[in-house]
């Protein structure tokens, strides 16, 4: 994280200074054109509360909109700042730590999760056919998807958490789920085989806290939060979001104030949408990494990976097509409640939060991206010969 603070102080530095007035005009117009976006969206999705839509550009200057209800039975209206559970873009978090500390020499990624975690956990996470596999699952497949490990976000234990939503669950309670509920998709690290489950970033949380000595959530806050000045992040359960916080919607049913400890290492972050701008500029720029390789690696997707809705995954990021050749990184996520997606545009040099403040919104999520996406940057690709660099950031990508 060498240069991080200086880097910071440049970004800032830009985005007060750098402005004239053609861009000044320029960004007024974005500006214009998301937020009537966001409230055409929004007409023709009743049945969607709230929707903010936050980039953060090659200069560093802000294109932002929100549109509805942040709260409907308040008729609050939403606004970029409030917060909302970013469910699964917490992956990333997780993956840049456990990154993080294999750059240390503390752990490889190869190494069996045997070497950190106990065999009680082990010797009953991937069990198929009357066979062990958990002592041959690498730290590797944990982040890749590759275990075959059984997800324990299935419908049956969303809809515990709804019956029981003051419920409170250790990553131990999460684990004896899983054995309980369904068998391993496959023996660990078959060739060609992928299967995404939230139960492998719950092991790498535990990997985390093994390592560091300390619980998750103050590992997040010293590693990533408090650096990047954070100050509105934070994980459900164990430091309650301070208002204004959006609610999060179920069939209608407000579930903002449920136990969310389930969510933990694999979706517990609540976080502002520039915040998450921030953070994922500020890791696909290389910040987070003492080595450009480990952010390569991290960027690495395989095909066998690719899903329904087109993206491939990496070490904890997800690779995304928007045609023509833009390609982003980043993570989706959904949680019953919430809905949102965080990505950055190396070929624009730009980031962006799209959420939705209501839970099975996927298909709602991916529209939501495309029309935002042509509507603030499609017309405009970063050139580095024509536009070099003003700022002491790299662009490893180009």
């Amino acid at each position: 994280m060498k240069g991080l603070a200086f880097t910071l102080m440049v970004m800032l530095f830009i985005t007060a200074c750098q402005r004239k007035p053609d861009s000044d005009n320029e960004h007024f117009v974005q500006q214009k054109t998301l937020q009537a976006q966001l409230d055409t969206f929004l007409q023709n999705n009743p049945e969607i509360p709230g929707i903010v839509s936050s980039w953060r550009l090659r200069d560093n200057s802000l294109i932002q909109a929100a549109s509805g209800f942040a709260n409907i039975e308040l008729k609050e209206p939403m606004t970029v700042y409030h917060k909302m559970g970013v469910a699964s873009n917490t992956k990333v978090m997780t993956a840049t730590i456990i990154l993080q500390l294999h750059e240390e020499g503390k752990i490889k990624l190869n190494d069996p999760i045997g070497k950190y975690l106990s065999h009680e956990i082990t010797d009953n996470i991937c069990v198929l056919n009357g066979i062990s596999y958990g002592n041959l699952i690498t730290i590797r497949q944990l982040l890749k998807h590759t275990s075959g490990i059984y997800d324990f976000v299935d419908a049956n234990f969303i809809n515990s958490t709804l019956y029981f939503p003051d419920k409170n669950y250790t990553p131990e309670d999460l684990l004896m789920y899983n054995v309980c509920a369904g068998q391993p998709y496959f023996i660990p690290g078959t060739a060609g085989k992928y299967h995404y489950s939230s139960t492998n970033y719950i092991l790498l949380g535990m990997i985390i806290q093994k390592i560091t000595g300390q619980p998750f959530h103050i590992v997040l806050r010293d590693r990533i939060f408090t650096p990047l000045h954070l100050l509105n992040s934070s994980v459900w359960t164990y430091e309650k979001p301070a208002a204004p916080l959006a609610a999060g919607y179920n069939n209608g049913t407000d579930i903002s104030d449920d136990n969310l400890s389930w969510t933990w290492a694999t979706g517990g972050v609540v976080s502002q949408a520039d915040e998450m701008n921030l953070f994922i500029k500020t890791l696909l720029h290389g910040y987070f990494f003492k080595k450009r390789e480990t952010l390569i690696a991290m960027m690495q997707t395989t095909t066998e990976s690719v899903d329904e809705y087109g993206y491939e995954y990496g070490l904890g990021l997800m690779k995304y097509n928007f045609g023509k050749g833009f390609i982003a990184y980043g993570h989706i996520g959904s949680l019953h409640g919430y809905n949102s997606a965080c990505f950055y545009l190396p070929l624009h040099d730009a980031s962006f939060f799209v959420g939705i403040n209501r839970g099975n919104a996927q298909p709602f999520l991916f529209d939501l991206m495309g029309q935002c996406y042509s509507c603030v940057v499609a017309n405009y690709e970063y050139n580095p010969f024509q536009h070099p660099p003003k700022t002491s950031l790299p662009f490893p990508f180009l």
